[in-house]
Parts: C-alpha cells; sequence; structure tokens
C-alpha cells in the first residue's frame, strides 16, 4: 500500500503557502470547472475528516490514484489545508499514546566518517510520523537515541511556510582512540636561504648575527630617539622646540629640519596622560634565529612525541601495546651554490658528514633502510 499520509502532510505543509495564490487564480479563471473539481472531492475530504484513526485514514487515501491524489489536494481550500493538517497530526500523536508508532534511534558518534543511522524499513504509521510536520514543534525520539523535531509555521501575512528541521543526540556518544603504526616522512628543506632569520628574513653573517627589534614604549623624553610605524615600517621622528627661525610648534616630525616642519607631519607621543596620542617606539638589538634551527627545534619535538606514542598506553618500550610507528627524513636544496643537498638524512651515509645518501646514489634498499623504527 501507499504511504499517502507522508504525502499528504508534505503537501499540505508546502502547498499552503501558495493557496492564496491558488484562491486567487480562481477567483480570476471565475471558471466553473474548479468548482466542480471541489464538489466532486467535497465528499472525499469530509469522509477523511471523519476518520478516527491513522490506518483508517491511510486507507482511505491510498483508494486514490497518484493523479487524482494531485487533483484532491489542490482543490483544497486555505482553510481546509489548515483543518487537514490538525487533523492528520492529531491522528499521529493518538497513534503514538496507543504504542502503534514505536521505534529509537540509537546514538551514534558524530566523528565517524559515515552514514549517522541506517535508515530502517519504514512502515507507512511508521514514516507519516517521521515526517510529521506539526505546528507547536513537536519532537520524536527519547534519552537514548537522537531526537528529530520539525516545525512548520504558515504566516498569513506573507502567505508562506517556514519550516525548522532539527537533529541532535541525548545519548552518550563515546569515542575509542587507537593507536596504528604508521610510517611518516618528514621532507626538510635545507636551501641556502634557511641561513635567514625567522624574524627579520635577513642573511645572517658572521659579522652580523643580529637585527633590529622594536618595542613600544611611553616614557618620552626630548633627548630620546623614538621611531612610529609606518605602514609595515618603522621611521624615526625628532623633536623641534620651536625656538628657531620660522613658524613651527614645538613637538616630534618626521624630519629633522625645521623647514620640513608642519601640521601634516608632526605627531604628539602616546603617554599615560594622553592615551589617544601616536604610539613610539624604541629600538633594541634582537638575536637573529635561522629558519634551520627553528626547523630543527620543531623537527626534534615533533620525534619525541611520536616516540611517545610509540610506548602505547603504559608509557614505556618493549611490552605487547608498543607501536611501531617509524620515520624517515628527507632533505631538499638545489644543487647551484650549496651542491647537491637533495638526499635520505636518517640513514648512515657520506653526503652529509656520518649520514646522508644523495639523491642520485638512492637505490631501492636505500627507500627501505631510510625509515627509523620509534619504539626502539
Amino acid at each position: 500500500m501507499k504511504n499517502r499520509i507522508i504525502a499528504l502532510l508534505l503537501c499540505v505543509t508546502m502547498l499552503v503557502s501558495l493557496a492564496p495564490a491558488i484562491l486567487a487564480t480562481e477567483a480570476d479563471s471565475g471558471g466553473s470547472e474548479q468548482a466542480n473539481v471541489a464538489d466532486e472531492y467535497r465528499e472525499f475530504y469530509n469522509n477523511l475528516m471523519a476518520c478516527t484513526t491513522l490506518e483508517e485514514a491511510n486507507a482511505l487515501l491510498n483508494t486514490l490514484s497518484d493523479e487524482e491524489f494531485e487533483v484532491f489536494v489542490n482543490s483544497l481550500s486555505e482553510d481546509e489545508y489548515n483543518a487537514l493538517n490538525e487533523h492528520m497530526n492529531a491522528l499521529i500523536a493518538a497513534a503514538e499514546d496507543e504504542g502503534i508508532v514505536d521505534y529509537v534511534y540509537s546514538a551514534v558518534n558524530f566523528t565517524n566518517v559515515a552514514p549517522l543511522v541506517e535508515w530502517p524499513a519504514v512502515t507507512p504509521t511508521r514514516g507519516a510520523y517521521s515526517l510529521n510536520a506539526t505546528g507547536d514543534g513537536e519532537q520524536a525520539g527519547d534519552d537514548n537515541g537522537l531526537v528529530l523535531a520539525k516545525n512548520a509555521q504558515y504566516d498569513p501575512g506573507t502567505g508562506r511556510c517556514t519550516i525548522t528541521l532539527e537533529a541532535y543526540t541525548t545519548g552518550t556518544v563515546t569515542t575509542e582512540v587507537e593507536n596504528v603504526p604508521t610510517d611518516i616522512v618528514l621532507v626538510l628543506d635545507q636551501s641556502g636561504s634557511m641561513n635567514f632569520c625567522m624574524v627579520c628574513g635577513e642573511e645572517i653573517h658572521s659579522h652580523s648575527d643580529t637585527h633590529d627589534k622594536y618595542v613600544e614604549t611611553t616614557p618620552i623624553s626630548g633627548q630620546g630617539t623614538y621611531y612610529i610605524k609606518d605602514g609595515v615600517r618603522y621611521r624615526q621622528v625628532y623633536y623641534c622646540d620651536g625656538e628657531h627661525y620660522g613658524n613651527c610648534e614645538a613637538g616630534w616630525y618626521t624630519s629633522s629640519y625645521w623647514w620640513n616642519h608642519s601640521k601634516e607631519n608632526r605627531f604628539t607621543p602616546k603617554t599615560d596622560e594622553n592615551p589617544n596620542g601616536t604610539q613610539f617606539y624604541v629600538k633594541e638589538q634582537e638575536a637573529c634565529t635561522s629558519r634551520l634551527v627553528a626547523l630543527k627545534s620543531a623537527v626534534n619535538i615533533f620525534v619525541d612525541e611520536v616516540a611517545q606514542k610509540a610506548k602505547g598506553a603504559d608509557g614505556r618500550f618493549g611490552t605487547e601495546d608498543d607501536v611501531n610507528h617509524r620515520i624517515a627524513v628527507v632533505g631538499f636544496a638545489s644543487k647551484d651554490g650549496y651542491g647537491n643537498n637533495t638526499e635520505l638524512l636518517s640513514i648512515l651515509g657520506t653526503n652529509s658528514g656520518s649520514v646522508g645518501i644523495a639523491y642520485e646514489d638512492i637505490t631501492d634498499n636505500d627507500c627501505v633502510n631510510v625509515f627509523q623504527s620509534m619504539d626502539t
């Protein structure tokens, strides 16, 4: 048997927004054909409204063909739409109270990349309940499973129907984490630019291993050297006492020459007394840290964390729960300037001191041996 309760509820919910337009069309046409259709299904509508059980209503609706069902729905007035919707939902609620509708979805783990629930075979009455379009926000579900809520509100002013759907779990969701042996390849940049500073981006030389660092300051002295931020760079400002030939006020300017002093390049520093002023900075020297040094530090931290995971839950090597994580380290760089520095690093060799095999010398066996176990 076809589940006409489902189709009817959906049509009543969605087509109610079209009712004013349908009624207007009927009024404009003035034809007798529309009236004849409505009269033809008047008895069917009255019989449907007289049904006292969900099964009875479903059986009556299944006597219509698909074409007859569509004509019946389109023949309803706005008031009939609303009355039929209320009656069908009352029958569904009664079936629920009598225990005819009784099904539960188990809580599921939403972190699992798979369908949330396996949709069961749906009987006509169950399908009607799961697609219940009530106007008062009724919910389906219990404390062990998935709560499904569907609410439809019709706005007579706009002729539109707003449908709200909700789905959430009320049960306890548990997550199990399993450490699976994993092969990890770290590809490290060891080109010449890795000797540049992490902060200032300049190359580090033996005669210059520091860079400028600008620090906010609020105590301001007329004898100090200060800077203001100008875009991504910093610009020095100069104090003028105003006691010289020309017409300028005492203050801080971006030029040391009095003839360039104007209101446009005059700045008032930010202080505790003047919190809305311009932030001034002082310049300090800071030791440079090369990108390569920072990279080595990050790799060491990562390897230590993987080794800790390899110990298993008991935190000790040599027990049954050890996880055989393996890491391979590969370095790459251009051949120009620094030689052939693309190599396997986590293996004995002579390309980089006592380790490393150059790219052109790598064998299939080297690609296997380059992985180092973390559980040993």
